[in-house]
C-alpha cells in the first residue's frame, strides 16, 4: 500500500501558503477516512502460525486493530484463534496453520 502524502515538518521561510494547503490535503484525507496506518491482508497459507506486515513507522507500545473480511476469517476471529501484535517495524498476526482465504483488515493506532 503507498503511503498517502504528509505534511513536511520543516518549511524554508515564505513557504506558508504551501504548509496551510498540505495541512489541509491531510486533513481533508483523514476526515474521509484514509491514512497511512490501514492495510488489508490475507493470512499467508500453510504451516505458518504468523503473517508479518511491515511497517516502517511501528513501535511495540502502538496497538493493531484487526477486523475480519470474510467469513472464514470471521469464525477464526470468534474462535480466538486470531491476534495481532504491533513490534517495532511490523505487524505480526498470530493465526492458526492452513488459513487459506482468511483476509484480514488490519489497523494500527498509537
Amino acid at each position: 500500500m503507498a503511503d498517502k502524502p504528509g505534511v513536511p515538518e520543516f518549511w524554508s521561510k515564505n513557504r506558508i501558503e504551501e504548509q496551510m494547503r498540505k495541512t489541509a490535503q491531510v486533513v481533508n484525507q483523514m476526515q474521509k477516512g484514509q491514512g497511512n496506518n490501514n492495510y488489508r491482508v490475507t493470512l499467508d497459507v500453510g504451516p505458518a502460525l504468523l503473517t508479518e506486515i511491515v511497517v516502517n513507522f511501528a513501535k511495540g507500545d502502538q496497538i493493531a486493530v484487526i477486523s475480519p473480511q470474510n467469513p472464514a476469517a470471521a469464525l477464526d476471529f470468534a474462535l480466538g484463534t486470531t491476534y495481532a501484535l504491533v513490534e517495532d517495524r511490523k505487524i505480526t498476526i498470530h493465526h492458526a496453520a492452513d488459513t487459506s482465504s482468511r483476509v484480514y483488515g488490519v489497523v494500527i493506532h498509537g
